[in-house]
């Protein structure tokens, strides 16, 4: 005859036994980080205007950079000014044909310098099959997710210097899915928006991009790429009272977008940092302190979640300034560097995962914070942007 009592206390055990290994096995399972999305960008090579020998050899070292680095999209953001006022579009074909052999994407922009057009094969804008060339999602961790439906003027035609591309539609406005090539588990979507950032062009494609793909981006981060954070100035000898009320309205909607949606940065080009170095106009290595690259330029911007979206200076390739973004989507975090190509010794040296080839370089490149191998980060862009840690 069956124990009643034996049977309860046997099974009492082993319901305490199934409960502890139930709280070893939550306890044991490590917390998903999630992906790191990271990509280098420039801004400003300027050909014939600056240091061309450095121009060059800074995007071919960082097109190389990346190239080598296994946990990078295989994209190289560039935020304009990339020849001066039409000149250097040899020198700068050269260096985009260099960027691609590697097997990297120059996802170029126009800036204001940018005054004559390109041919279609020497930029990722002057064409859909030089802007689709190359795309691979799992395999280079970048897609074209979208463009616009028809080639746009610049600024919506009303550029602030004489402008080809001003007057005539010959640049398409695009959107690119980042993803870490070796753990697809986030994406950042960023938008190259070329020269002025409150412009008509820049309105008309958001809104398009927001129509077409809104429900597909949801609520992931969103990177803008743009040389200027100002609007197309006035004619100084006639003021519209028109066109000032459009300035304004153009700038209003651009504000509301980024207040409903997850910008986490700006990334642009053109100014010069304090004090202004009269050899080679633009940042240099000597400005190596936040408030000279970080937040330096243009309004504040809030997005969605009340933050104040950072707004990074990667000025000046010409001056060998480049810059290296990270970014964790399930972390919250975003993360940046810069550094200065002179001081880095062979490149095919570097090699491996990104924070393996940072820890290689030699500390000189580490431009800021200056001499350290780490990022600074953002802990939390969704709710606070504004707290900065060292990333070690």
């Amino acid at each position: 005859m069956l124990d009643i009592h034996h049977l309860a206390r046997s099974g009492f055990i082993l319901a305490l036994l199934a409960l502890a290994l139930l709280i070893l096995a939550f306890c044991c399972v490590p917390v998903a980080q999630g992906a790191w999305i990271s990509f280098f960008a420039v801004s400003d090579p300027q050909f014939t205007f600056g240091n061309d020998r450095r121009a060059f050899r800074t995007l071919a070292d960082v097109a190389m950079l990346t190239k080598q680095c296994q946990d990078c999209s295989k994209v190289l953001p560039i935020a304009g000014d990339l020849t001066m006022d039409g000149h250097g579009k040899a020198l700068y074909a050269k260096a985009y044909q260099f960027i691609e052999q590697q097997g990297v994407k120059p996802l170029d922009g126009l800036g204001n310098h940018d005054t004559q057009f390109f041919s279609a094969d020497t930029t990722s804008f002057n064409g859909l099959s030089n802007l689709l060339k190359g795309e691979s999602l799992t395999q280079k961790g970048w897609n074209i997710f979208h463009f616009s439906k028809k080639m746009m003027k610049l600024d919506g035609g009303d550029c602030d210097i004489h402008n080809a591309y001003c007057q005539q539609a010959k640049a398409y406005y695009y959107t690119v899915r980042l993803q870490n090539p070796m753990d697809p588990s986030g994406e950042v979507f960023l938008v190259q928006l070329h020269n002025h950032l409150y412009s008509n062009s820049v309105i008309d494609y958001l809104t398009a991009l927001l129509k077409d793909k809104g429900d597909e981006i949801g609520q992931s981060p969103i990177i803008f790429v743009v040389h200027q954070l100002s609007e197309p100035p006035l004619e100084k000898k006639m003021i519209d009272r028109k066109k000032m009320s459009l300035q304004s309205t153009i700038k209003n909607r651009l504000i509301e977008w980024v207040r409903q949606r997850n910008v986490v940065a700006v990334i642009h080009g053109h100014y010069a940092c304090q004090p202004v170095d009269k050899q080679y106009y633009h940042c240099n290595a000597k400005h190596n302190e936040l408030l000279q690259t970080v937040n330096a330029q243009g309004d504040k911007l809030m997005n969605r979640y009340g933050a104040a979206v950072p707004r990074f200076n990667v000025s000046a390739a010409f001056n060998g300034i480049f810059w290296a973004f990270r970014i964790n989507t399930q972390t919250d975090q975003l993360c940046y560097k810069r550094m200065d190509q002179a001081y880095l010794d062979n490149v095919q040296d570097y090699r491996g995962k990104l924070d393996d080839m940072l820890a290689t370089f030699p500390p000189l490149v580490n431009n800021m914070p200056f001499k350290h191998s780490s990022f600074l980060c953002y802990e939390d862009f969704s709710t606070q942007k504004t707290r900065l840690t060292h990333n070690e």
